[in-house]
């Protein structure tokens, strides 16, 4: 293991006293600040992937996050991904750049698909190093996945320590590190909270400067919930919700706005996840009976039809009969993961 033999750099206390603090220079507040390490973890098909690529050519354009979260100026991004295909990588990209009408032309965003990145001991300097001989410069490498990229096993403390030691190069550059992973499934005798739920060695949190968790509300919902677990610059932010709309087909446009409160969202989630199994296990169902379904759930007629709307507006279930009142529903297409 490789141990610096530099000087230590010490700052006296007369130093801390009489230097005042520059102010916090934030990429996304308070998602990120620069020289960060953040990890957002979640469970499988909780939309990570579609979050991370939608903040990322959010922070490209300089353009606030959700009409909400301020991103103060553009920055070069690099999206560092081991998991999806360059196919399905580009095509996301594209979808989100028409839904977001982000025009393209000198948009400093750029993905690398498989390109083979790991986080040796000296992983943050190798990939250092491909970013110029590709003659590009990032001010923020979001990464996408701990377990595509660590070396060893996420619940060894060794080989998690050695990874964040595999940052330190990026951070040195004044590179902003965001990093994806994967939350365990909660206990089988009860919930259990998601602060708890990182899958693997506790220095996963403990060593990010800034940790967010990610649970979808419903297997078929376009939203998902983001949960502050770590935050060191500033107070952690209440839990909020993102909502996407993924437009008609496997093609369409993508947006996304910052949903219900969580508690709401997630009934609508759930009337989402019910209508959606109701349609694939029974086949074309009549509006009154899925209402009822919904209702013995405990969803409101409200966020039933409400659910309803913004399905058919994706274009993932269609209606026969009239076009007005009442009718009978039909699945179409499943929402992206």
């Amino acid at each position: 293991m490789f141990e610096s033999q530099e000087p230590l750099r010490i700052l006296s206390a007369a130093h801390i006293m009489n230097t005042p603090l520059p102010p916090v220079e934030w990429v996304v507040q308070p998602f990120a600040a620069a020289k960060e390490r953040v990890l957002l973890y979640g469970e499988y098909g909780s939309l990570k992937s579609w979050v991370l690529l939608h903040l990322g050519v959010h922070i490209a354009a300089g353009r606030k996050w959700l009409d909400t979260f301020a991103v103060p100026k553009p920055r070069s991004v690099l999206y560092v991904d081991e998991e999806m295909s360059e196919y399905t990588l580009r095509a996301r990209v594209r979808r989100i750049l028409e839904g977001e009408k982000i025009a393209s032309d000198d948009l400093p965003f750029g993905v690398a698909s498989r390109e083979g990145v790991r986080m040796t001991e000296v992983g943050g300097k190798v990939l250092l190093a491909r970013c110029i001989a590709a003659e590009f410069r990032p001010e923020v490498i979001i990464m996408e996945s701990m377990r595509r990229v660590l070396v060893g096993s996420e619940n060894e403390q060794v080989d998690v320590s050695a990874f964040w030691r595999a940052v330190e190069p990026i951070l040195k550059m004044g590179i902003t590190f965001i990093i994806s992973h994967h939350m365990r499934k909660p206990h089988e005798d009860g919930p259990d909270a998601v602060r708890y739920r990182a899958s693997g060695s506790t220095d996963l949190i403990a060593g990010s400067d800034s940790a967010w968790a990610m649970t979808r509300l419903g297997a078929h919902s376009p939203e998902a919930k983001i949960e502050a677990i770590r935050i060191r610059l500033t107070e952690e932010p209440q839990p909020f919700t993102v909502a996407f709309d993924f437009g008609e087909g496997e093609s369409g446009k993508v947006t996304a706005r910052l949903g219900l409160p969580p508690e709401e969202a997630s009934q609508g989630g759930l009337a989402v996840t019910i209508i959606l199994d109701t349609l694939s296990d029974i086949g074309p169902t009549a509006s009154g009976a899925l209402e009822a379904t919904c209702a013995a759930r405990g969803v409101s007629r409200r966020t039933f039809h409400r659910a309803l709307e913004s399905l058919e507006k994706q274009g993932r279930i269609t209606k026969t009969g009239a076009s007005q009142g009442p009718g009978v529903w039909t699945a179409v297409t499943t929402c992206p993961d």
